[in-house]
């Protein structure tokens, strides 16, 4: 047993002994909300399945109408009148037109179409056309949202509307997901009282039945939690008698996935929990975290089920159950790559307290201008959760924080945050380091020993200044030039897209990146973005610099020419040891670290 550890060595130990349920089933689709699949889903067909028009009107040869316009319509023949779900019977020739309705399949011979509001009927079988349309406009080419045999589904998606959407696009209308994990509350303590039959505002004497007792707020607050994060939940209290808590847990065992307790874990006469985890031969993988509040919670696994014992204090509870049980049991749930989001972010007021002993954790509220502090932020407090979707972290030995500071926080975990973020949220590494120390060279080295891993990699040069696109002087760039906001390039085997734009939009670039990716990628690695709040690696050479120049986001490892003095431990790989690296990135994505 561990006594007095870190936060992060505590997470570990808690991941290292966590194993996921395997149980799954099978649901309709339409039950499907929140449910995390259970394996990768193909397209049996391309998204359209065949060409088709996206609106009302005529199905052309776009050479028919080059001159056509309000003054000198273009007159054509209508062979043929075709509604979704209709076979074309006819090949459009020179000269004709088919008319066409939105979702129909587009005729043979037709390159383009044309919206209803430029034509006119003319007769049953002529239409005018008063407006010039270019070849393989307002089409909806065959497989341009999917194609046959892609991932549309992965093993380990949150499913959505949008993914149902997709599922059902395909024929799908069952889908496999894993089961969900049950667990057990236990409040402890001979104060609480846990449930009345009677509502506090009828006619009765609460403060004669109250008499020193306490309403359990613990045991609501977890399992309305755990039923937000896609986990069934079911409270029990017992009072502080130890062989009564020994026997509950013993009987929890057998019917729940996990089992969290609250109260009786630190060192008081009737903290029974550590004895009872001692008498039960549970395992204990800590008793005590270098953290407050929540500083006594313990860790252990009896029966193979994880058991989480946490403060009876409120704050203290919520805090080590979102810090470090979050973790485990969403691991148990299927998402294997669940990390805490941390962000820096400007405090709004002032924070009067020193953080003298140990690293502190205070609830707060991230808004778009920073992040506010409740008036109230002690440990039994319950309203001042009310609207927290974050905790500051601050380091031992901090004096009070001032208004304006930049703080570092952790965000709460939110599965409909992760739901919208999912369809194009893959691992990103940053590779940072100073002009010259040679991180297009590291890039360069490393992305064949990534794809010896079966890692589909993608990858974004940020270049702080700015950057000639093309080549001065082909058709492109001249285009560009003279005023295009976007401009394309394509061939057989390549595409190419530049924007103009005002400010750096870095979100767009990497959706994009996803959005044009035939498969789905497993990472995407950046040059450059030091400042970001994405992970980073940082390179360094000891002939340019001995000191780090990321800030922001999560160091994750080193790459030198030397021996970093850093304040942290991280893992160190020369400047050339790119397969050693590379492995080490394929469990980093795997989340076997």
């Amino acid at each position: 047993m561990r006594k007095m550890i870190s936060l992060e060595e505590a997470e570990a130990l808690i991941i290292e002994n966590t194993v996921s349920v395997q149980t799954t089933e099978e649901v309709e689709l339409t039950r499907a909300l929140d449910r995390i699949a259970a394996r990768d889903y193909q397209a049996v067909t391309d998204q359209p399945p065949f060409d088709r028009s996206p609106l009302d009107g005529y199905a052309l040869c776009s050479a028919d109408i080059v001159t056509a316009s309000r003054e000198q319509p273009v007159e054509l023949s209508v062979i043929e009148t075709i509604y979704a779900g209709d076979i074309p019977k006819q090949t459009v020739e020179r000269g004709q037109a088919v008319r066409i309705m939105t979702g129909a399949m587009l005729p043979k011979g037709a390159d383009c179409v044309i919206r209803q509001e430029d034509t006119e009927a003319v007769q049953e079988s002529k239409c005018r056309i008063f407006a010039c349309v270019k070849s393989q406009q307002n089409i909806c080419r065959q497989g341009e949202d999917i194609r046959k045999g892609s991932v549309i589904i992965r093993q380990g998606t949150v499913m959505t509307p949008a993914h149902g959407a997709v599922l059902a696009g395909q024929g799908f209308f069952r889908v496999k997901v894993y089961a969900r994990i049950r667990i057990a509350v236990l409040t402890t303590g001979t104060e609480l009282i846990s449930d009345i039959d009677e509502s506090p505002e009828s006619n009765r004497e609460p403060e004669q039945e109250m008499q020193g007792k306490i309403y359990d707020s613990n045991g609501s607050m977890l399992a309305l939690r755990l039923t937000e994060l896609g986990m069934d939940a079911d409270i029990f209290h017992i009072s502080d008698e130890k062989h009564l808590i020994q026997e509950k847990i013993q009987e929890l065992t057998a019917d729940y996935d996990a089992i969290i307790t609250t109260g009786g874990v630190s060192v008081g006469e009737k903290d029974y929990i550590p004895e009872v985890m001692k008498q039960l031969g549970a395992k204990v993988l800590f008793h005590g975290v270098d953290i407050k509040p929540g500083t006594p919670m313990l860790s252990a696994v009896y029966q193979n089920k994880l058991v989480f014992c946490l403060s009876g204090n409120p704050f203290a509870a919520i805090a080590t159950f979102e810090l470090l049980a979050v973790s485990g049991l969403l691991k148990m749930t299927g998402l294997h790559n669940f990390k805490h989001h941390q962000f820096n972010a400007i405090l709004l007021n002032d924070f009067p307290k020193q953080t003298i002993d140990r690293r502190r954790f205070i609830r707060a509220q991230h808004m778009e201008d920073g992040i506010r502090i409740p008036d109230n932020h002690s440990s039994g407090s319950l309203y001042s959760m009310i609207g927290c979707n974050c905790m500051i972290d601050i380091p031992a030995e901090s004096g009070p924080l001032k208004a304006g500071t930049v703080v570092q926080a952790v965000e709460l975990f939110d599965l409909r945050r992760l739901q919208e973020r999912q369809g194009v949220d893959v691992p990103v590494i940053c590779i940072c380091g100073r002009k010259n120390a040679g991180k297009t060279t590291f890039i360069e080295g490393l992305l064949p020993f990534l794809l010896n891993e079966k890692l589909r990699v993608g990858v974004i040069k940020h270049d702080g200044h700015d950057f000639i696109p093309d080549v001065p002087g082909t058709d492109s760039a001249r285009m560009h030039a003279a005023g295009a906001g976007t401009t394309a390039i394509y061939s057989d085997r390549r595409q190419a897209y530049y924007i103009e734009q005002e400010e750096s939009q870095f979100e767009m670039v990497k959706n994009r990146l996803l959005t044009l990716q035939k498969q789905p990628l497993d990472l995407i690695l950046v040059e450059g973005l030091k400042n970001s709040d994405y992970d980073k690696i940082e390179i360094m050479r000891q002939a340019v610099s001995k000191e780090t120049v990321v800030h922001g986001g999560r160091l994750l490892a080193v790459c030198a020419d030397f021996t970093a003095d850093l304040e942290q431990k991280l893992p160190h790989f020369g400047l050339t040891e790119y397969e050693q690296a590379a492995r080490w990135m394929k469990r980093y994505i795997t989340e076997e670290l």
